[in-house]
Formats: structure tokens, sequence, C-alpha cells
């Protein structure tokens, strides 16, 4: 049975006006798609005319090259070795000088293609065009006011100026193109200049070459040979075949330049070749850099190899590449590339290919350097084109931390004007005094590459040098590389670069994870820098998701938590944790207080969270540090480790227990189950009067747990939580602070108290009935006294009216709250009247009215200008206009007079006006985040029914 492949998504019918499809027909471009048969032109890529170029140039230079070793190795073996003492002195130094000119001209072209390729390092030069007069001008005339207009020159001096000290500033390694060669003289000992200065030694050997070959050639003025002399008898054949191999050398690489120069100058090759890609003008400059590469692959690889290169490849390999201007040449070729219809299918079908290449592109949506925007923004652009394609988007979203880089495009940008900083391996490191073996290994390192490759050494830098050492079999390697990126990850100018060069190779991530395992008593100092790197990564969410994706990385960070404690003592009683010395710097607490600051970034993200959860054994281990004694907290001049890693745990713990959806939900439950969770952060709170900052992250953490129903039961059922609770929210001796505590203990006891009967009735045992009307006047604690207020009312019942007979007191504080504030404090006068009216009698009410010295009259005129005012649902008060329905609701049903007015003041048109505005938003008691919790018994249009059916009611 044949199937129908049908995109869901484009279900539609028939077209509307404006051309967009209805669900109302078929729809028919289904019909007109093409096909996978139909043919699409075909279009010759252009850079295949570099390559054949390039394979033709070499071809020339090969054959030129094994003429001239052909001919050396006749001069040094027949001529020199066979006939040097026969040989005329004239011939003599013919043969020398043109041994000497050729080998000159044979260093100056192995060494100019190198120097020519790094000279188009920097987007700042421009490709090479003009006669060689030019050339020889461009290197012996240094720039000046005479060149052309001052105004020009001068600009031209300040832009050199200004790019040699970003150079030196903004980069850690040299662009080659402006390498100082000698410290004088530096315009001429550019890399680019010293490029041009060899071209000309070639043609200049070439020429002189040609010349004295042609002279002996038509003179054979070899000097005589006597009769008989057998010594002489095949010197002439030996120099004719000698000065024909030499001239045949000088003029097969006059006429490859000759063929290079037509090509360029006449022919414009470059210029039509980037003019057939689409570059535009600044594509030059990648084409020109595109041609010396191929060049360079076909003369020192395979002659073929350079035939194997593409523009697209080569845009990848820039890209990857450490330096800026190599990477912005590589985005703007893919940018022009992806977009120009005759190349963007292969173009993305490439780059589509290669995670690495994607994730390199995201990883660009992160910067946020001025110098970066330009890579920035055209990274954004190839990554949309390239999601235009359904596998590519599931490539894409695959890629840990892909949609934290793509949302970092939706933050506005700022303007960022920073300082630049001198780099580390042009000046000061900053490594401290064991670092200066580092930078000594760094030197020798790189004046290694520097011999081998006279380039090479400019390549490296200290982070990369760092991530090779790390990745080494020797203890001391691994122990310089992990100091040397400590050191650097810590230090506010170098942390940013150094920690987006880690988190790129996920390799180093679980080099530095695998060493947290390491527990011999040698590795101690390397386990403890990798942790501090760690703790330094994941400050960055997209660092986050890399080390989470490790399989293993939360097991590995566990690891630290593993606490050397004593076995003494009762289950209850707190044990103080031991420390295992190693040569006098390692303690146990210190790599708990790494694991748990790993993990407190590590659980930024929620996914992280529901891991943690899932790991075996580290809930308990996270909970285990919460555990501490009286005397610990109370101690004046107690141990700043301990401490932290009690904080550390509690911090922790809170972020877990804030986590949102079905993740978060099982956390809570998890955290809750464990029996010691509420019972250490009991003693917490009950001891830790010296230490607020504690206390207030425990009462947070039970806050967010209690909106668990089970967790609630489970901490109201926990002996001492609710009176240790209630003794901090009344407590006026506690030190008021921007987190304050006791305001925290008001929000989790109303959290607790919320349609939790138990907990109510617990909270009234307690017998704080007073204090709490008292707090209604306090203006830090009003707001949770009325919560809690209105929850013992609400979730109690009639058999509990003489215990919260009491509260009634609170009536005349709350009218008077009711009329003169506004805002949240009004939201909770409201909802904590409306509940306490309900357990009131009559003659209770009136007597409270009148001491307040407002009468009813006043209080419905008051509920009706409420609902005026908030027409529309209010994020900032969201409860406001059901607790006044319901008020209003009282209202009526205890007067029928109160209706009247009610429908004098015009109520019945704003409760229609409520019905037709009802928000999901009204529905529910708490939020974590935008997800309503404990939703409302009563629906909200329900309850506005009653009030308008009350409103409509005749008079008994």
């Amino acid at each position: 049975m044949a199937h129908l492949n049908v995109d869901i998504s484009k279900l539609t019918g028939e077209e509307s006006a404006n051309g967009r499809t209805t669900i109302f027909a078929p729809d028919t471009s289904l019909e007109t798609r093409p096909t996978p048969t139909e043919s699409r032109p075909v279009f010759r890529a252009p850079e295949k005319q570099l390559t054949l170029f390039a394979l033709r140039l070499a071809i020339l230079e090969k054959s030129a090259t094994s003429i001239g070793t052909l001919g050396f190795i006749w001069a040094t073996v027949v001529l020199l070795g066979g006939f040097a003492i026969t040989l005329d002195r004239t011939d003599f130094w013919f043969v020398t000088v043109i041994l000497v000119i050729g080998g000159t001209r044979i260093f100056g072209r192995s060494h100019e293609l190198e120097w020519q390729h790094q000279s188009t390092w920097s987007l700042t030069d421009a490709p090479r065009s003009g006669t060689v007069f030019r050339k020889v001008k461009t290197l012996f005339c240094k720039p000046g006011p005479g060149s052309g207009s001052q105004e020009i020159s001068l600009a031209r001096k300040v832009s050199k100026k200004q790019r040699f000290e970003e150079q030196m500033a903004t980069t850690r390694t040299w662009t080659s193109s402006e390498v100082p060669v000698l410290p004088v003289l530096q315009w001429i000992f550019l890399s680019k200049n010293i490029s041009t200065f060899l071209y000309l030694l070639q043609l200049a050997s070439a020429a002189a070459c040609v010349v004295l070959s042609m002279l002996k050639l038509v003179n054979r003025n070899f000097g005589e040979i006597e009769k008989g002399d057998t010594d002489k008898r095949n010197r002439n054949q030996a120099l004719i075949i000698f000065y024909s191999l030499a001239l045949a050398e000088a003029m097969l690489f006059l006429i490859e330049k000759a063929y290079c120069e037509w090509e360029f100058r006449v022919e414009k090759l470059l210029e039509k070749v980037n003019n057939e890609c689409e570059l535009g003008d600044s594509g030059l400059i990648s084409t020109t850099r595109f041609f010396y590469d191929s060049y360079s692959k076909c003369l020192n690889i395979s002659i073929f190899d350079g035939l194997k290169m593409d523009m697209v490849s080569f845009a990848i390999e820039l890209m990857e590449s450490d330096s800026l201007d190599e990477q912005l040449i590589g985005v703007r070729i893919l940018k022009k590339l992806s977009e120009n219809p005759k190349f963007s299918k292969d173009t993305l079908q490439k780059i589509g290919v290669k995670v690495p290449v994607i994730a390199r592109l995201l990883e660009m949506l992160n910067w946020k350097h001025e110098e970066e925007q330009e890579i920035r923004k055209s990274a954004a652009e190839i990554l949309a084109n390239l999601a235009e394609r359904k596998q590519n988007i599931l490539r894409i979203a695959e890629i840990p931390g892909a949609l934290e880089s793509i949302s970092s495009l939706l933050h506005a940008s700022r303007a960022t004007k920073g300082t630049s900083y001198e780099i580390l391996e042009k000046g000061i490191c900053e490594l401290g005094n064991s670092g200066l073996i580092s930078t000594t290994r760094f030197f020798y390192d790189s004046y290694s590459k520097c011999l081998n490759c006279i380039f090479d050494g400019l390549k490296m830098d200290m982070v990369s040098f760092a991530i090779e050492l790390i990745e080494s079999d020797s203890l001391d390697e691994q122990l310089i590389g992990v100091r040397i990126l400590k050191k650097f990850s810590e230090n506010p100018k170098f942390s940013k670069d150094t920690l987006q060069k880690i988190g790129v190779k996920v390799p180093v991530i679980a080099r530095l994870l695998e060493m947290l395992n390491w527990k011999h008593e040698e590795e101690q100092e390397i386990r403890k820098s990798a942790a501090e790197i760690l703790a330094n990564l994941a400050e960055r969410k997209q660092n986050i998701l890399r080390i989470a994706e490790i399989p293993g990385a939360l097991e590995s960070i566990s690891s630290l938590l593993h606490a050397s404690r004593a076995t003494k003592g009762t289950s209850y009683e707190i044990l103080e944790k031991g420390i295992v010395f190693d040569n006098g710097n390692y303690s146990t607490m210190s790599f708990n207080n790494l694991g748990l600051e790993i993990l407190r970034k590590l659980v930024r993200d929620h996914d992280i969270c529901g891991k943690i959860g899932n790991t075996r054994g580290l809930l308990t281990k996270i909970i285990d540090f919460l555990h501490t004694e009286e005397q610990l907290l109370r101690q004046p001049n107690v141990e700043t480790l301990q401490i932290a890693t009690v904080e550390g745990s509690l911090q922790l713990l809170q972020r877990l227990a804030n986590t949102s959806s079905t993740a978060g939900k099982q956390l809570r439950k998890d955290i809750s189950e464990i029996v010691f969770t509420v019972t250490y952060i009991r003693d917490i709170l009950k001891y830790g009067e010296m230490h607020p900052n504690l206390q207030l992250l425990g009462i947070r953490i039970l806050s967010s747990l209690a909106t668990d129903e089970e967790a609630t039961e489970r901490i109201a059922a926990t002996g001492g939580v609710l009176k240790v609770m209630f003794c901090i929210f009344f407590n006026d001796n506690v030190p008021r602070n921007p987190s304050n505590v006791r305001e925290a203990a008001g929000e989790a006891l109303a959290t607790l108290s919320l349609q939790s009967m138990n907990t109510c009735h617990r909270i009234l045992k307690l017998q704080h009935n007073k204090e709490l009307v008292k707090a209604l006047n306090d203006p830090l604690l009003r707001v949770n006294a009325a919560r809690i207020l209105r929850n013992l009312c609400c979730y109690n019942g009639n058999d509990r009216f003489q215990q919260l007979k009491g509260l009634t007191d609170a009536v005349p504080t709350i009218l008077k709250a009711i009329m003169i504030e506004d805002s949240k404090v009004q939201e909770v006068m409201i909802g904590a009247a409306a509940s306490i009216f309900m357990i009131m009698e009559s003659q209770e009410t009136t007597r409270l009215f009148q001491k307040a010295n407002i009468s009813k009259f006043d209080l419905v005129q008051a509920v009706t200008s409420i609902l005026i005012k908030y027409r529309y649902p209010s994020i900032q008060v969201p409860g406001i206009r059901r607790y006044t329905v319901e008020l209003a609701v009282w209202l009526m049903k205890g007067d029928p007079e109160n209706a009247r007015c009610f429908r004098g003041l015009g109520m019945s048109g704003e409760l229609e006006s409520i019905l037709d505005t009802i928000s999901e938003l009204e529905s529910f008691h708490i939020f974590s985040g935008t997800v309503g919790l404990y939703r409302h018994n009563i629906e909200m249009q329900q309850l506005i029914e009653t009030a308008m059916a009350l409103l409509l009611q005749k008079d008994i």
C-alpha cells in the first residue's frame, strides 16, 4: 500500500486574497513542488580556475627546480669535481657565480612563498597589483607626505600605528604580516616587505643567470686545449651542458613569472574569480589567500593536492583559526556563498555535515567584543541559512548550548569601552613566582617550532600550550598546565579568552573532569586546580551544558564531596569534618567547597538539576554538609571554611528546590524525603543567630519545599520548625538587611499554612494570635502576617472558633489599611478581611467597625472604587479582584442594604467587566515563575456569578 507523505504543518487549503493558504481547501502547492528527479542548473566552481592555474605554475616551478638541481649536480660533480684545475679563470668564476646566484634564487623561492602566504593574514593587506617597479618603490620608499596628499598619508600612518598597537593588545598570537622581524627599521622588515624583497631577488638572480649563461654560450671562449692534453678533452662540452642547463632553468623561471604576471595583471584572474564567486570588494584578499594556499600545496605536497581545495573547505579552515582576521575572512566567504543561489546548496551541505563547524558558528554568537561583531553577525546569518533544511535544524539543536547561544542574539547590544590589556606572551603573564618555569618552557617550545617552520612559533599562545601540557602523561607537565590555566581563568584581563578556548574543546573539559577523580597525594594540587578551572568555566551557560553532556561529569564532581568525618557521637550529633593534609596545603573542606561551587553554577540549567537528582547518592552528600552543631554556629571565631561549606550546600539546595517543571517537583519530593533535611535546617535556624545569611537560605529552602503538599506536611510535622520560624518572624532584635530574614520567615509560614489544615492547627496551638495582630502594624511584617491570618481563618473550620477568636482584634487595623493603602498591602488586607469576617458574628463585626471609625457604606464605596481601578488583572496584585469580590459577597450576604448601595454605585457593570476579563492569573494562590501553584477552591467565574446573584436579588 502506497504511503502519502504530507507535511502536517502545511495542512492548508484555499488561498486567501493575500496569497496565504487556509484550511478550507487542499494545498495545491504540493502538486507543483519540484520532484527530486527534476534537473537543476549546474554551476562550475570559479575557484577551479585558480587551482588549475596553481597546478600549471607548480609544473613550471618543479621543472625549473629539477633542471636547476641537475645543473647543480653537474657543476659540483663534473666541472668543479673533474675539471676544477683545468677550468679557465673566467669559466671558474662564471660557474661559481651562477651556482651562488642559483642557490640564492632557490633559497629565495623556498621562502618567498612562505612569506607571501603569511603576508595575506591581515585584511588590511590588499593583494599586490602593479608592475615590478611599483614593488621596488613599495619596498624602498617609505610612505610619507610626498607619496600623496598629506591628509591621506597621515591617516595611513595613524592606521598603521593603531593596527600595531591593537595587535599588541587584543590578540594572543602575532599576525605574520605585521611581525617586526628586526627591532630597527620595522617598516622595511615587515613580512610582507620581505616577501617582496625575495621576489625581486629571484628575478634579479634569474636575469643575471640568463646574461652570464648567454655570454658564455655565444662566445664559447672556454680557453685553449693543447694537443695531447687528455685532461681537458671534454671540458668544453661539459661547460656547454652546464650553461645550457643554467639558461634553461632561468628561462623556465622567467616564463613562469611572466605567465603569472600575465594572468594576474592582464587577465585579472584573481579579480575574475572573485567576481564570479560574488565575494565583493573585500573578498579579493580571500581569493588571493586561497590561491597561495593551493599553490603551496601543489609545491610542497603532491602536485595534484591543490586541485582538491575548494573555497568552502578553505573558509572552514580559516574560521577555526585563532586569528581574528582569518576568522573574519572565513565567515565572510561562507556567508557570501551560503546566500548565493548558485553555490548555497553545496555550501550549506558541506557545513551541515560537519558538527564541529556548526558548533564553532554557534560559539561565535556569544562573542560580544566590538571587533567581533561582524564575525558574530555573519555567523548568525550563516546559521539562519543553514536552518532552512530540516536535517540541519536537528543537528543544530543537538549541540549542547545551541539555544542559549542563539538566545544571546536577543540581548540588546551595549557599547563596551574597555581597556586594552597587554597580552600575555608579549608582556607580563602574572603567573607568579612558580610561573617562571612555565614561561621558560613556553619560550623554548616556541623557538623549537620557529626553527622547524619559521612562522609556527608565532601561532603559539600560552593557553594552547597549557592545554597540550595537561594532556601529557607527565605529572610535572600536567601540573604546569593546570597552574597556567588556573591563573589565566582567574585573571580579569585574560579570563574571557582563556575560558572561551577551553570551553570549545570538549576533550579538554573531559580531561579536567577526569582529574577530579585523582586521589593520590602527589596529584592533589592538580586536582584542586582542575576543580577551580571548572568552577570558572561554569560561569557561562553554554559551558554548563557542555560539562553536563560529558558522561560521568556529575559523578566526577561529586567525588570532591567526599568528606572525612569522625565516627563518634549519636546519629543526630553533628560530626566535625576531619582534615586530610598533603604537604600542608590540601584540605578536604576546600575540595568540598569547590565541588559545591561547580554544582551551584551547573544548576542554573534546569535540565542539569534533574540530572543531579538522578545521580545516585549526590543529594544525600549535599544535604550531609548541612549537618552542623550548636557550638559551631554560636562560636564567634569559627573557621571560615566550615561555615563556607554549610553556606555552599544551602545555596545549592535552594537552587535545586527552586527548580520548575516536572524535574523541580520530583527534586522537591526527593529532598524532603531525605529524613535529615528538615532536621538539619531546623538546627541552623535555631542556633544560627550569628549567621543570618545561613538562616535566610534555610528558610528559603523550606519555603520552596512547601510548594509540595507532602513536603509541607513533613516540614510542619518536624518538631520545632514552626516554632523557631515564628521566633525569627517576631524577633525585633534580628538586624534588618536587604534580604530580611524575618520577611523570609513570614513568607515561608504563609506558604506552609496555605491550604493545609494540619499546619494551621499546629500554628494555632503555638498561641501567637496576639503577635500576629501586632505584626499587622509593622511595615516589614504586615504583608505576610495578613497572609498567615487569612490562611488560618480559611482552613480551620468552625470547630476552631475559640482558637481563632483572638485574631478578630485585627479587624480595625485591616479596615484602615483597606481604606488608605494600595498595591500589595491593600491586596493582602482585603484577602484577610474577606476570610476573617466569615468567622465573626454580626454584633462583633458592628463593634469592630465602630472601633475603626469606618461605616459599612465606606467599605462598600472602597470596594467599588477598587474594582473600578482594577478593571483588568494585574501581575503585581493578581488576587486583588478576587479578594474584593469575596468581600463584596460577604457585605451583601450580611446586609441587603449593602446590595442596594452596590447597585447605586454601578457594581453590576463592574462585575460584568470583570467577567469578561477573567485570567488564569487570578486562579492561583502562588506562582513558580509563570506557573501557577495551589489553585483556588472556587473559580473566579463562579464567585462573580454569586456576587451578581446577590446584587440582583429583591429585598426580603
